[in-house]
């Protein structure tokens, strides 16, 4: 009698340890199934168009304003402040469709003697067409 109780008892601890693992097996199958549906990582979509930001730069300004939205594809113009001069020839940025302004050629600061020689010029070019 005593070995039936044994086989007995061993059998429940058995069944019992079945069951466990059959419900901890299903409830992570579930969970793997319901995070593989889950929207939370999933790639969105969006039907609006991208937009890129207008920021500032030194010694220049965009037009249209800093600090407005234009859409993908628009392009934005810089203009130089009059202290300063183009340091290339790109004055104009498109928004692309990751949302970023294509680069500008940057406004350099003109030193003072500079624009000295540029007035200079200017004078002597006036003086020039003036005979």
């Amino acid at each position: 009698m005593m070995m039936s109780a044994n086989a007995s008892a061993s059998s429940q601890k058995l069944v019992k340890m079945v069951t466990w693992r059959m419900i901890l097996f299903v409830g992570l199958c579930w969970l793997i199934i319901m995070i593989n549906k889950s929207e939370a990582c999933a790639p969105t979509v969006s039907d609006e168009d991208e937009t890129c930001l207008i920021g500032t730069t030194p010694y220049g300004t965009f037009s249209p304003a800093p600090g407005t939205k234009v859409l993908e594809g628009d392009t934005v113009t810089l203009t130089c402040d009059a202290s300063a001069r183009l340091g290339g020839t790109v004055v104009t940025a498109t928004c692309s469709p990751a949302g970023v302004l294509s680069p500008t050629s940057p406004c350099l600061p003109v030193r003072p003697f500079e624009r000295q020689k540029e007035a200079n010029l200017t004078t002597l070019l006036g003086s020039q067409l003036m005979r």
